[in-house]
C-alpha cells in the first residue's frame, strides 16, 4: 500500500493564505506572555509540604491562602482604579471559605484551651490533700 499524499491531498503544514509572522508580532506574543506570566507570579502563595503540621497550621494557611485568592478579586472601590482581575463572585467566594477556614481554626483553639483548663483543674485538684472518710 503505498504511503504519502495523493495528488491534490494536503496533509499538515500551514494553511494557505496564511502569512508569515513578522518580527514585531512575534516580539508582542512574547511580552504578552511575560506579562501574563508575571502576574501569575504576583498572585502565587508558596505551597509548603503540609504533611508534617499540626492541624492549626493548616487551616491557619488555608485561610491565609483563601484571603490572599479574594483580594486579587476583590472589587475596586469608588476611588480607586480598577481592578485588572474584578470578580465578584470570586472574591465572595473565597472570602467565604477564608471565613469557613477562620471558624473552624477558632474551633480548635478552643478546644485546646478547655482541654488546657481542665487539666489544670485535675492537677490543681491532685494536690490538695485527700479528705479521709472515718469508718464507723
Amino acid at each position: 500500500m503505498p504511503r504519502g499524499a495523493q495528488p491534490g491531498e494536503r496533509r499538515g503544514g500551514r494553511a494557505k493564505g496564511t502569512p508569515n509572522e513578522t518580527p514585531l508580532q512575534k516580539a508582542e506574543a512574547l511580552d504578552a506572555k511575560a506579562a501574563k506570566a508575571e502576574a501569575r507570579t504576583a498572585l502565587k502563595v508558596t505551597v509548603e509540604p503540609l504533611e508534617h503540621k499540626l492541624a492549626k497550621d493548616v487551616l491557619d494557611w488555608g485561610m491565609q491562602y483563601c484571603v490572599a485568592r479574594a483580594a486579587s478579586r476583590r472589587p475596586a472601590l469608588a476611588k480607586e482604579p480598577p481592578n485588572q482581575n474584578e470578580d465578584e463572585g470570586q472574591f465572595l467566594k473565597w472570602l467565604a471559605l477564608a471565613a469557613e477556614f477562620a471558624k473552624t481554626l477558632a474551633l480548635i483553639s478552643l478546644r485546646a484551651c478547655s482541654r488546657m483548663q481542665s487539666k489544670r483543674r485535675r492537677q490543681k485538684a491532685a494536690r490538695l490533700p485527700a479528705l479521709t472518710r472515718k469508718s464507723d
